[in-house]
């Protein structure tokens, strides 16, 4: 996880070119169930989305 918030139980994901392939979309989703599973809401973006359209990324977070 890249970013966590201890007081709202968030985790923020940034995936990245690492993320594209088979295994490791199969790795994250299992990753992400065991997160959840301990009471952790976890939350994804694109490493492109963040250089891209910052302003949007914390308006999605801001949801939360």
């Amino acid at each position: 996880m890249d970013f966590y918030c201890p007081e709202l139980r968030l985790g923020i994901e940034l995936d990245g070119n690492t993320h594209d392939s088979a295994d490791s979309y199969v790795y994250d989703k299992e990753r992400t169930n065991f997160i959840n599973s301990q009471n952790i809401k976890i939350i994804r973006f694109l490493n492109k989305d963040v250089l891209t359209n910052l302003n949007g990324v914390v308006e999605e977070i801001k949801k939360i």
